[in-house]
């Protein structure tokens, strides 16, 4: 007789309710308060503004196009989700965002199944929980980039091979990582060759898998869907081959853009994949070179299937290593390591916990380790400083470190309260998870809060009431930011007002809007050469957060 679900049950009652309740937390730091920050960085906007070409200004789906102009260089599929989601819930940041959310949520949902299948329930919590805080997770899922999607289609496309070397039914999980491996190219192209270098290599590695030459295959033939596209689109715009020349051999020999030293991305890992990367030193094969060694060889070939601690060893190394590489950099180019990262160190503390055979031996582990004295000096007063940074100065990048910091002194007082009071004590470890999430939805607040000092969306949509243009051509004087195109639709440059060549001469005279930083307005201005008192007219605008702090003047030519 089949045993009847009752109250202890995972999937009803109690058990079902803490389900939820994880989940809703995991999910907390991705979704809490995620259109209230403006647009952040560049990137950001050229993704939004060709998605809104795509969902509302009736430019092609197939060939993606900035202002008119086709911007070929990423594939389309990130596009066509930020695009979809726009159509569906109107053109605003949040449903800009969503994309990135989602993705998010499915690589935790991912990370948690491919745990719990390999490591037991306990495993899944534990890699879910630490990846939902980690700060190179959670902030690049916060923003419209092809991040979001890679590191969604690199974590599937890792989980199925593992689980086409380990199920009955591999041919369907084949199927699922040539699905995946497609969807990462069509997203950012060459950026999925670390994840599929290492999926080889790992397949190579291994003594004997009979799926090894099956995947394989399917990774050669997900290059098609790619492939087929670029032809697509250079047979109808043959400058394409240039410009993926650029981003591909330019960005690689240091002649392209962001460029960088090649140790950047190093620190940005160790610092943006905590608490994960704070763990790692303390875990390994073993204390002992020659065991180290054996064990190590025997992480990669495993009498039936290589085990996955391997695969995630060789997708952090290749990562780092393909994007070290290059010249041009971006912060957030090894997000699609932290799964990985994650997951090792998630098999590590559970190899360990069966090999004792205690109980939750995996957190015990975890809180030896962040008991120690090095943890205060080296996280938590550097988190604390981060905080008072990013105050005073409106540095992201010091919020990014303090929420990662406070995490993990979170978890170095639950370790000493573990400590002190044993195992009974009220699931420490939970409180100081807690702590973290807490942690993130307060530093989101105060992004809305203080970040207001590079909000443009307010000042243009001031300047549009202030002048009557439903799109005034706005052009930059003294400072340059290339936000400002996503909320004017048009082209913008900085430009020197005393000099105005015969291109913005022939500009209707009554679109145009120069908006100045008083400074510099005031240094131009002092040239007894120009007059720009009978040139130009000031815009009377006004903003509320520029109340106290005046950043921006306005000025329109005056009539001829």
């Amino acid at each position: 007789m089949p045993r009847q679900p009752g109250l202890n049950d995972p999937a009803t009652g109690p058990g079902a309710v803490r389900s939820g309740l994880f989940v809703a937390l995991c999910l907390l730091p991705l979704f809490f308060s995620l259109g209230n920050h403006e647009i952040t960085g560049d990137s950001e906007a050229r993704y939004g503004l060709v998605a809104r070409g795509m969902a509302f200004g009736g430019a092609s789906w197939w060939v993606p196009t900035l202002l008119g102009e086709p911007h070929l260089t990423k594939p389309p599929l990130t596009y066509w989700l930020h695009a979809a989601s726009l159509r569906a819930l109107g053109d605003n940041l949040w449903a800009l965002r969503l994309p990135g959310a989602v993705c998010g949520g499915l690589t935790l949902g991912i990370v948690y199944l491919l745990a719990h299948h390999l490591r037991g329930p306990g495993a899944g919590t534990l890699a879910a929980g630490m990846l939902a805080i980690t700060p190179l997770f959670v902030i690049v899922h916060r923003l419209a980039l092809t991040d979001p999607p890679l590191t969604l289609f690199s974590t599937s496309l890792l989980a199925a091979v593992v689980m086409a070397t380990r199920s009955p039914n591999s041919a369907r999980w084949c199927l699922i990582a040539g699905l995946a491996a497609s969807m990462g190219w069509l997203t950012k192209g060459p950026a999925l060759l670390p994840t599929a270098a290492a999926a080889v290599l790992w397949l190579l590695l291994g003594r004997s898998n009979k799926n090894k030459l099956n995947l394989i295959i399917v990774l050669l033939v997900s290059l098609f869907p790619l492939a087929g596209w670029a032809c697509w689109i250079a047979a109808k715009l043959p400058e394409a081959w240039e410009v993926w020349r650029f981003q591909t051999l330019s960005r690689a020999t240091g002649r392209g853009d962001h460029p960088e030293p090649w140790w950047f991305l190093i620190p940005v890992f160790f610092l943006g994949a905590l608490p994960a990367t704070a763990l790692l030193p303390w875990r390994g094969p073993s204390r002992n070179f020659g065991t180290s060694v054996s064990r190590t060889v025997q992480m990669f070939r495993g009498a039936q299937a290589p085990d996955p601690k391997g695969l995630w060893v060789l997708h952090l190394l290749a990562t780092l290593f393909f994007f070290s590489l290059i010249s041009g950099k971006l912060m957030s180019y090894p997000a699609p390591a932290a799964p990985s990262l994650v997951l090792l160190i998630t098999a590590w503390f559970t190899e360990r916990s069966r090999q004792t055979k205690t109980s939750y031996p995996n957190l015990w582990q975890l809180f030896k380790i962040l008991q120690r004295p090095w943890f205060i000096t080296a996280v938590a007063l550097p988190s604390a400083a981060g905080l008072v940074l990013s105050v005073f100065t409106g540095w992201v990048i010091g919020l990014c470190i303090t929420a990662g910091g406070w995490g993990l002194a979170g978890l170095w007082l639950a370790g000493w309260a573990w400590k002190r009071r044993g195992p009974d004590a009220a699931l420490p470890l939970g409180y100081a998870w807690v702590l973290g999430l807490l942690t993130w939805t307060g530093l989101a607040l105060a992004e809305d809060g203080y970040a207001h000092r590079s909000r443009l969306g307010p000042v243009v949509a001031e300047l549009r009431r202030a002048t009557g243009l439903t799109e005034p051509r706005v052009y930059t004087v003294g400072f340059t930011d290339r936000r400002l195109p996503f909320f004017t639709n048009r082209p913008t440059r900085r430009i020197d007002p005393r000099v105005l060549p015969e291109v913005w001469m022939a500009l209707p005279r009554e679109e145009l809007v120069l908006l100045a930083e008083p400074e510099a307005w005031a240094s131009f201005d002092a040239d007894p050469h120009w007059d720009l008192d009978s040139m130009y007219e000031v815009v009377a605008f006004h903003v509320e957060h520029l109340r106290q702090e005046p950043r921006y003047i306005a000025f329109r030519p005056t009539p001829r």
